[in-house]
């Protein structure tokens, strides 16, 4: 199952609740989700934290009530939506064609670096840097 629920923050589609009657809300959607799906199924569910003043870490609070469901969470995804925009006046290329074409895809796909050989449980990925 995947979905992007509202996030009520004022569209049209969005119902004005407040933050707990939304937390209510989707709790009860993702209740029945779990009732009807099928054993070994899979969740996807895409939410952005909200706000500045205040921030809302809205995964968060969604994390703890799909635990509390049943849920057995098996990570997050951080999608990064920044732009590719370049300081004004900058000329110089700082990624090849290849690269930029291959960092632009939604999957990306490069090995870890061995835990062993580094001597440090957090490693990444060999010559990958952000």
């Amino acid at each position: 199952m995947v979905t992007s629920p509202p996030y009520n923050v004022g569209k049209e589609y969005d119902k004005d609740l407040t933050l707990g009657e939304y937390l209510v809300f989707i709790e009860e959607v993702m209740k029945e989700v779990y009732r009807v799906l099928v054993w070994g199924g899979r969740v996807c569910f895409n939410v952005a934290n909200l706000g500045r003043k205040p921030y809302i870490p809205l995964h968060a609070y969604l994390i703890q009530r799909f635990e509390e469901i049943g849920y057995l969470l098996r990570g997050e995804i951080i999608w990064d939506k920044g732009d590719f925009k370049r300081c004004k006046g900058e000329k110089r290329d700082t990624i090849t064609r290849d690269e930029f074409l291959e960092f632009t895809k939604s999957i990306w796909r490069f090995q870890p670096e061995s835990a062993k050989k580094v001597g440090h449980s957090g490693t990444f990925s060999r010559g990958f840097t952000l």
